[in-house]
């Protein structure tokens, strides 16, 4: 294969790539959670949820050992 065949197969590949990227994302927007066996994809908002709930856990549990420390 000769260099613009390479070219040529790559930018196809990546086009490929993008247009899967971009039904799967456009599909986790109109599910909020889609469950497929082995494999959960997470919307945005879940990711919000969980990051929201770890901060909060983190900090309770930075208070918590600030206490038993005697600060």
């Amino acid at each position: 294969m000769n260099k613009i065949q390479t070219v040529v197969s790559a930018e196809y590949a990546n086009d490929a790539v993008k247009e899967t990227a971009g039904r799967v994302t456009a599909e986790t927007r109109r599910e909020s959670v889609r469950r497929i066996p082995g494999l959960v994809l997470e919307t945005p908002e879940l990711v919000r949820k969980t990051r929201g709930l770890w901060a909060g856990s983190r900090d309770a549990l930075g208070g918590f050992i600030e206490t038993l420390r005697g600060r």
